[in-house]
């Protein structure tokens, strides 16, 4: 079993293999030799016939190979449902690894063209340019950038840099009032 065969048998998949398995002689043949069955002696009674007996020894051979042939098609198609289902489950598991990847893929693209560094409040007191026009230009950009750029902020940071430029609020104002007013 493969997926190549799945393909090309798509629905018919497990009739396909059972006639296969089923129609397999060598595996009969092994199955029949482990098939263990005594013949009873159907010497005992002396009143029955030559004809009789031989009748009666193919009539037991003829129920023994019917019955030997049953159970055979029984144990493998039990068997093959085993294999059938654990193939589906591993394809299934398969599939759902490769979506996951792919979604994976998905998210860090998207993540890396939203990407603006966020400029923390320590990268901004330790910026060594004159007048930190660095850490003006990466908060600039991450005004521009469209989404709500205090929310990587505490409220205390925000008030900082308004007062950094110089602009004040109310201590009762909420962080989006801050965020908006530096913006």
């Amino acid at each position: 079993m493969s997926y190549e065969y799945l393909c090309k048998e798509k629905k018919y998949f497990y009739r396909s293999v059972v006639c296969n398995v089923i129609s397999s002689t060598e595996l009969l043949e092994q199955f029949i030799r482990k098939w263990k069955v005594s013949l009873k002696s159907t010497s005992d009674t002396d009143t029955d016939s030559i004809e009789e007996c031989l009748t009666g020894i193919c009539e037991s051979l003829s129920t023994i190979c019917s019955h030997a042939i049953m159970v055979f098609e029984m144990i493998v198609k039990l068997f093959l449902k085993v294999i059938v289902a654990q193939f589906r489950k591993d394809y299934l598991r398969v599939i759902k690894k490769e979506k996951g990847l792919a979604l994976r893929k998905k998210v860090v693209e998207k993540a890396g063209k939203n990407n603006t560094e966020c400029v923390s409040i320590k990268v901004i007191k330790t910026d060594k340019s004159t007048t930190k026009q660095t850490s003006h230009f990466k908060l600039k950009a991450m005004v521009q950038s469209g989404k709500d750029f205090y929310s990587a902020y505490k409220k205390a940071d925000l008030q900082l840099l308004l007062k950094a430029y110089e602009t004040e609020m109310l201590g009762m104002s909420t962080k989006k009032d801050l965020g908006e007013k530096n913006a």
